[in-house]
Parts: C-alpha cells; structure tokens; sequence
C-alpha cells in the first residue's frame, strides 16, 4: 500500500511537472485577426512547382538557422549565405520563360 501510494505521488508529480513545462497558447485578439487581411500567395510557375516548393523549404530551414541559438559547429553563417543565394537563383528561375 505504501509503494502504491508513493508511486502515485510520483506519477503525479510528473503530470504537474509536464503541465508546467508545456508551452502556453497566446491569446488571439479577434479584432487584430479579423483586421488583418491574409497575405496573397504568390504565383507558383505552373511548368516548374518543384522550384517553388524549394523555395518554401529554404526559406523554412534559413529562419531555423538564423533563430538557433548554436552555430551548428561553426557553419552557420555560410550555410545562411548559401541558403540565401540559392533561394535568390531559384526566384530567377521560377521566373524563367520556361517555367511559365
């Protein structure tokens, strides 16, 4: 019984502990939603949908990049640069004649 009861404890003390360690919803202000018109997605080429899905992926991997707090053993801003010129030569394709 004893066991029983301090294995309970236990089992709650890691609920409590999960709880508190879970990040927190932010409170949305309706008016500021309602306010503020969903931005229009650009144009995807409709003979090259691949180039623009690479771009997407770039740029979601460039802001994890740029808001990790390590500098991935030294090769962080290089791979930002890279990052960035690549997502640069890929709009210049996208917008390629034969892409459209």
């Amino acid at each position: 019984m004893k066991r029983t009861i301090i294995t309970l404890n236990i089992v709650f003390a890691a609920l409590v502990l999960a709880i508190q360690l879970t990040p927190r919803m932010q409170s949305v202000n309706t008016s500021t939603a309602i306010a503020a018109p969903a931005p229009m997605a650009p144009a995807v080429a409709p003979n090259c949908p691949n180039i623009h899905g690479a771009i997407d992926s770039l740029k979601s991997a460039e802001q994890e990049m740029h808001d990790a707090a390590h500098d991935f053993c030294g090769h962080k801003a290089a791979a930002e640069r890279t990052v960035h010129d690549a997502i640069e030569q890929l709009r210049q394709a996208e917008n390629c004649a034969k892409c459209r």
